[in-house]
């Protein structure tokens, strides 16, 4: 893998829209829509520490390699981020400083060619088709259920939307007495080429007026043939500070 990280993209389609009469409330939907988008660069102004932890490994558990890196971000509401990295261990091994000079350099390159970031050319990105805006009339909810003090609501394609590509199935959780939506889970339905599996878990938190995804978890098997691996990554964003509004 010459310690680079194959890390997964997930990108959704569309912009959420009203949640259907089984799912949650129609203020939930929206509160989920603004908490997914909210840490876009063109949406929030302020400063947040993102810790990326992963372990990748063939599906019998060896070539196993484990990276953690802790970095701080800087955002003033239009322009790219401002990484700046803290810390990065491979296998427990210090390799901040070689992280820091390959980020710098990339950097450079970026600007002297103007464009944007390039993706990792070991990594992989997969869509995943969820109950959200033009795609929401792909998926039905069933029934809410207490779990606790949360209510929990699974959603599965309709009969027309299994016909579609990147479908998946999962649970949507929240809580009734905010109306707060507290975390989304979903599954391939049937896995693209180059995913045998993949698990996708959403977890949002409130800071203040602030509704934000605090927490990404993504676990499954990709690759081709016989270079598969399985990859449990894990994104946290904490000590969000929002910027002061200016005067």
């Amino acid at each position: 893998m010459g310690g680079k990280l194959w890390m997964v993209g997930v990108v959704l389609a569309g912009s959420l829209g009203v949640a259907g009469a089984s799912g949650p409330p129609a203020a939930t939907a929206d509160r989920l829509k603004s908490a997914l988008e909210v840490l876009e660069k063109d949406h929030f102004a302020g400063r947040y520490t993102m810790t990326t932890k992963a372990v990748i490994a063939k599906p019998d558990g060896s070539n196993r390699e484990e990276t953690s890196e802790v970095a701080h971000v800087v955002q003033d509401g239009s322009a790219e981020p401002e990484v700046t990295l803290v810390s990065s261990l491979r296998d427990g091994k210090d390799v901040t400083a070689e992280r820091q000079k390959q980020m710098a350099e990339s950097r450079a390159k970026e600007a002297e060619k103007g464009k944007k970031p390039e993706k990792d050319e070991d990594g992989f990105s997969a869509s995943m088709r969820l109950p959200l805006g033009e795609d929401e009339g792909l998926f039905e909810y069933g029934p809410p259920r207490s779990e606790g003090a949360v209510l929990v609501a699974p959603f599965a394609p309709t009969a027309s939307g299994r016909k579609k590509d990147n479908m998946t199935e999962g649970r949507l959780a929240w809580d009734p007495a905010t109306g707060d939506p507290l975390w989304l889970e979903a599954r391939y339905v049937d896995p693209p080429t180059g995913i045998k599996e993949m698990l996708l878990r959403f977890e949002l938190a409130r800071a203040g007026d602030l509704l934000y995804l605090r927490r990404t978890v993504t676990k499954g098997v990709g690759g081709m043939l016989w270079i598969k691996r399985t990859f449990d990554v894990e994104m946290v964003i904490s000590e969000i500070q929002p910027a002061p509004p200016s005067s």
